[in-house]
C-alpha cells in the first residue's frame, strides 16, 4: 500500500465511520476505498456517501481519503487532479471505442493522492498507471475536485479540441469510455 502509513486516532467524522468498522490505519482505509465499487455516489457533494454508500468515483474517493489525513493532522497528503491522455495506448481495453476516430486520445481528468514521492491511485482494484500519459496535474482543494472538477475538465477540454467533433460529442465519447472502464 502506502510507504507513510500511520493510526486513525481522531475523533472526526470519517475517522469515526471508519474506527467503528474496524478500519484503524490509513493503509486499511486506502484498502477500503479501493476495494469498493466504482460508481458516483447519490450526492457528490456529500462525500461520506462513499462510506454508507460503499463507492465512489476517482474525486469522490480520494476526497474523503484526503479528509481522513486531514482529521489526522496529517498535511503531506496531497489531492491531486491530473489530466491524462485516455485512449488505447494508456488504456488498451478502449481499442475498440477509438477505431472510428482520427485522433488516439481525449484528455481525462484524474483525481488522486501524492504522498511525498508516491502518487497513489486507490480509484479501481486493479488501477493501472497513468503517470506516463499525464499531460497536466495540479493540488487541489477537497473543496475545488468537488465543486469544479467538471468545469476545470470541459475547459481543459474545450482549449484541446481540435478534432471534427463538438466539445460535448468529446464529453460524450469520454462518458462512453467511462462506462467501458466500468463494465
Amino acid at each position: 500500500m502506502i510507504k507513510h502509513d500511520f493510526e486513525l486516532l481522531s475523533d472526526g467524522e470519517f475517522s469515526l465511520l471508519l474506527q467503528e468498522s474496524g478500519i484503524v490505519s490509513y493503509n486499511d482505509a486506502c484498502r477500503f476505498i479501493r476495494d469498493i465499487r466504482y460508481d458516483r455516489i447519490s450526492d457528490p457533494k456529500d462525500i461520506s456517501l462513499v462510506f454508507h454508500e460503499r463507492q465512489g468515483t476517482c474525486s469522490t474517493k480520494h476526497a474523503f481519503l484526503k479528509r481522513i489525513a486531514e482529521e489526522q493532522g496529517v498535511l503531506d497528503v496531497e489531492l491531486m487532479i491530473g489530466v491524462f491522455k485516455m485512449g488505447p495506448n494508456s488504456l488498451p481495453e478502449l481499442t475498440s471505442i477509438f477505431e472510428d476516430y482520427t485522433f488516439d486520445y481525449i484528455p481525462e481528468a484524474h483525481v488522486y493522492l501524492k504522498i511525498k514521492d508516491e502518487t497513489l491511485d486507490f480509484t479501481l482494484k486493479n488501477s493501472f498507471d497513468f503517470v506516463p500519459f499525464l499531460i497536466q496535474e495540479q493540488q487541489a482543494s477537497i473543496d475545488y475536485v468537488l465543486n469544479e472538477k467538471v468545469r476545470y475538465h470541459k475547459n481543459f477540454i474545450n482549449h484541446w479540441n481540435k478534432t471534427n467533433l463538438t466539445n460535448d460529442e468529446v464529453w460524450e465519447l469520454r462518458e462512453k469510455c467511462i462506462q467501458q472502464l466500468s463494465s
